[in-house]
């Protein structure tokens, strides 16, 4: 009876060892696998720290913003002291600059030098958006823009905030790594929050309460590091900026906006 299980045991055991060095090969080759990824990802953040910081305002390199304010001060002027509209002028730019050079000094909007000039581009983009506003009252769309400009506005303001708060917030290396990859990213405003002005605030003192909707799409990994940095920049503020700041109260309802397109796996949710 011994060597029969002897002889059973001699049989099993080649085979058993032969598993035990496949599995062990299998996991050796997931390891270096999860490696060399790991390694590619710390390339792409090293390169991303390396390249210039996003600017999310960026200035016209045509018309500085001086001039934008300028003309539009110096339009509102020409339309009280009854000259005739611009908007009939489009094409007459040496015209328009000496009316509106002349304009500035008269009514000292600022100091300019004598040999100003304002550039035509300013004029032509103050134009086309006078046109654009008149075709939206038109359409009945005027309103729905002005909402979603200060929305883009708002977006582009939260990821400033958090870029700047990022490397004061205590988070590891590894969540700051993480949370780089988002805020460097091409569609980085399409991770923030949209903030909607509450319709139901009577309040009429400080800033309209907002409310933020939930993203569907994000994991509470991305909310919590997000949520951290928020506290970070509210650490940061003195008391005159709090108070002055807008009420924000979150909302279990879910926000329409889609998942951004080749999301990090840690940060959204591809099931939706």
């Amino acid at each position: 009876m011994q060597s029969q299980n002897e002889e059973i045991s001699d049989q099993e055991t080649p085979t058993a060892a032969t598993e035990d060095r496949d599995l062990m090969r299998q996991l050796m080759a997931e390891v270096a696998e999860m490696r060399k990824e790991n390694q590619q990802l710390k390339s792409e953040v090293a390169k991303i720290k390396t390249q210039p910081r996003r600017q999310l305002f960026k200035r016209s390199k045509d018309c500085d913003p001086e001039c934008s304010n300028a003309v539009r001060k110096v339009y509102k002027e020409l339309l009280k002291n009854q000259h005739q509209d611009l908007e009939d002028q489009e094409d007459r730019e040496n015209q328009l600059n000496f009316d509106l050079s002349t304009s500035l000094r008269v009514h000292q909007i600022k100091p300019w030098p004598r040999k100003f000039k304002v550039k035509s581009v300013a004029v032509r983009q103050h134009w086309r958006s006078l046109r654009d506003d008149t075709t939206r009252r038109t359409n009945r769309k005027f309103e729905e823009h002005r909402r979603k400009v200060k929305q883009s506005s708002r977006l582009k303001r939260k990821l400033s905030r958090r870029i700047s708060s990022l490397e004061k917030t205590p988070l590891s290396d590894k969540d700051k790594e993480k949370e780089q990859e988002i805020l460097c990213s091409p569609n980085a405003v399409e991770y923030m929050s949209s903030e909607e002005s509450d319709n139901d605030d009577d309040s009429t003192q400080g800033p309209k309460a907002r409310k933020i909707r939930k993203l569907a799409w994000e994991k509470s990994k991305l909310r919590n590091i997000k949520s951290r940095i928020d506290e970070a920049y509210l650490e940061g503020l003195s008391e005159r900026q709090r108070r002055t700041s807008a009420r924000v109260s979150r909302t279990e309802e879910p926000s329409a906006r889609p998942c951004p397109t080749n999301g990090p796996s840690w940060a959204v949710r591809t099931d939706n």
